[in-house]
């Protein structure tokens, strides 16, 4: 594909009006998100000045999110998308803006800081699977695989901009008007999903009477069953646990490994942002949906070949190009996993396969880290990095041998496009 064919590819997506719309409305609520984090993280420290509730209040976000998720994928698939998105963030923009209420008045406490976050946490639980599955909604399939890149890359971009601007609000003015500049972006992307023009039907399933469980239950059947989802699945699993995970520990790695402390960490940080940008851009100017099984496999490859320069090299200028690498093939797998699902799922079954997804996603780096991190404490970050990479190159190897089983299974649905 030219450069010039790849440029037109992106210019098509902000043709589309509700894309458009949608990605304006998410990129500042995505800011919000991430100015939150942070402040919700510094003020947990300004009231308890403890380690351990800093880790309470991010498993207070995030374990909801996970336990939730397969919930989420099967109302999803069950009642309009654009609805439950739209509900879900109602609920968020209420939490985000008592956060707000309470620490302004000096009524916050930890104890209210961790219900408000986890509250949250189901909010967004919720709102993931609807989220993920809406992208035929938006562009037309030639498309597909750009929006995703696309939404990539403004996920990437708001966990720095995000970041930097509470830094500064924080430092200047407090907490309070972190969490009150996000409770405003909750109220910009529910005007954009109230604003785009989606068919729109009470119910889905078609006529169906089983129980959520009973939905979730198919879900999971159907993935497992599967000659293409399963073992992309399986390689998603093994690759955030072993591979992704290390993101969450770099940390460690930029102080106790290279010496390098805050400012080493950061530069690590920047250096993985930086190749997941590259990625995305790429993947939005390839679009299509050539092979994109193939290409979640080879970044897989790369991420987990970036891991173990990450690890074997005392150089820190080489940690540097390692972890850009590994932010590079970690982007390529899981937007290229994301396209293929899209492509190969029927809008019956997409939120229930893309939940999974989502969940694995969000939930296995948080496990590899705890696994990882609790055997770092006797062996030091290297050894149990590089194992975990070097496992999942064996499983690797066992799925690349059955790529053409694998991309022959993920057929396209037609029509892939559906309503919300």
């Amino acid at each position: 594909m030219s450069d010039l064919s790849g440029l037109r590819g992106i210019i098509a997506c902000y043709k589309h009006r509700n894309f458009t719309i949608y990605f304006a409305g998410n990129a500042t609520s995505l800011i919000g998100t991430w100015m939150q984090r942070v402040a919700a993280g510094w003020l947990a420290w300004e009231l308890t000045h403890s380690p351990t509730w800093l880790g309470i209040v991010a498993m207070a976000e995030f374990f909801p999110t996970i336990l939730l998720g397969p919930v989420g994928g099967a109302l999803a698939d069950r009642y309009s998308r654009v609805g439950i998105m739209v509900i879900t963030q109602i609920f968020a923009m209420i939490f985000a803006g008592l956060l707000c209420l309470l620490t302004f008045l000096d009524l916050i406490t930890i104890e209210w800081l961790v219900l408000l976050v986890a509250l949250t946490g189901v909010a967004i639980g919720l709102y993931q699977p609807a989220r993920l599955a809406i992208a035929p909604s938006l562009v037309p399939p030639e498309s597909i695989t750009t929006a995703i890149a696309l939404n990539s890359i403004c996920f990437n971009g708001a966990r720095f901009v995000g970041p930097a601007i509470a830094a500064w609000i924080i430092a200047d003015h407090g907490s309070e008007y972190a969490f009150g500049v996000n409770t405003f972006s909750y109220f910009l992307l529910i005007t954009a999903l109230l604003m785009m023009n989606i068919p729109r039907r009470k119910k889905r399933g078609d006529g169906q009477v089983s129980s959520i469980l009973g939905d979730m239950r198919e879900g999971f059947t159907f993935a497992v069953r599967s000659g293409g989802i399963g073992p992309l699945l399986l390689m998603l699993t093994v690759s955030a646990i072993s591979v992704r995970a290390v993101m969450e520990l770099l940390p460690g790695l930029a102080d106790n490994v290279f010496g390098q402390g805050a400012a080493g960490y950061g530069y690590l940080v920047g250096a993985a942002g930086a190749g997941a940008s590259v990625s995305g851009i790429y993947l939005a100017a390839r679009g299509g949906r050539q092979d994109v099984a193939g290409v979640a496999l080879i970044g897989t490859l790369v991420a987990a070949l970036a891991n173990l320069l990450l690890v074997a090299t005392t150089d820190y200028t080489l940690a540097l190009i390692g972890s850009c690498l590994c932010g590079f093939g970690l982007t390529l797998a899981g937007v290229a996993t994301q396209s293929a699902f899209q492509f190969a799922v029927s809008g019956r079954m997409r939120g229930r396969i893309l939940s999974l997804y989502g969940t694995i996603y969000i939930g296995g780096p948080a496990l590899g880290a705890l696994i990882i991190g609790s055997i770092a404490e006797f062996t030091g970050l290297r050894l149990p990095l590089a194992v975990g990479a070097i496992l999942c190159l064996i499983v690797w190897a066992g799925v690349w041998a059955r790529r053409a089983t694998i991309i022959a299974s993920l057929v396209p649905v037609a029509p892939i496009g559906d309503d919300d």
